[in-house]
C-alpha cells in the first residue's frame, strides 16, 4: 500500500526499516518540513519508523493516477502512467515543485470524471510544459498532489488556473531529500 507522509523535521538521520520502501522524499526548506511517498507492509510499522526521527506526522493512504482512473471509471481499459522517474534530479536550470490540490466539494464528482476520462495525449498536455514526476490521490477527501519539475513558474500557475474552477491549489518549491542539504 502507498502512503503519503508529511512531517516536521527533527533529525536528518532517517533509519532504514525492513518493510518500508521510500519511493521518494522531498523537503520544503523554508518551513523545515518535508514529505515522502512510500510503501509499507502495514501502517503500524510506518508510524513506528516515523516517530523515531520526526514529529507532527500526517500519514495518508494514497493511490496513483492508474489506480484512481480504475476506481473512478470502473475499468482497467486506460493508458498507464509510468512512475519510474519520481525521484529524478532536476538539471541546473530546472526546479522541483509540489502542487497540493483539493477539489471543491460540490465539484468533486465532476473533477473525478474530468480526470478519469483523460486520454494519454490530454494527460501529457495537462502538464502545460511542466514535467510531471507523479500524481497521487486521496479520493475520499478529494485531494492529492502532483510533483513537477520545470523552469517556468508561469506553467505551474497555468496548471492551477486550468483546474481552478473545480479545485484549489497550493504550490510549494521543494528539493530532493537525499542528504544534499546536510553535506
Amino acid at each position: 500500500m502507498f502512503y503519503y507522509c508529511e512531517y516536521d523535521l527533527i533529525t536528518n538521520t532517517r533509519p532504514e526499516v525492513e518493510g518500508i520502501d521510500v519511493k521518494g522524499s522531498w523537503l520544503v526548506v523554508g518551513t523545515s518540513s518535508g514529505f515522502c511517498v512510500c510503501t509499507a507492509i502495514n501502517v503500524s510499522i510506518l508510524h513506528d519508523w516515523l516517530q523515531k526521527w520526526s514529529q507532527g506526522v500526517r500519514v495518508c493512504p494514497i493511490i496513483d493516477d492508474n489506480a484512481a482512473r480504475k476506481i473512478i471509471s470502473g475499468s482497467t481499459e486506460h493508458f498507464q502512467v509510468p512512475y519510474d522517474n519520481i525521484f529524478d534530479k532536476p538539471s541546473e536550470d530546472v526546479s522541483l515543485y509540489v502542487i497540493k490540490f483539493k477539489f471543491h466539494e460540490q465539484k468533486k464528482m465532476v473533477a473525478f470524471e474530468c480526470f478519469a476520462t483523460m486520454n494519454e495525449k490530454q494527460h501529457r498536455e495537462d502538464a502545460f510544459g511542466n514535467k510531471s514526476l507523479g500524481r497521487w490521490h486521496n479520493l475520499s477527501e478529494g485531494t492529492g498532489f502532483i510533483l513537477f519539475k520545470t523552469n517556468s513558474v508561469e506553467d505551474l500557475h497555468m496548471w492551477g488556473f486550468k483546474w481552478g474552477p473545480i479545485s484549489s491549489c497550493e504550490i510549494k518549491a521543494i528539493v530532493r531529500d537525499v542528504g544534499e542539504m546536510y553535506d
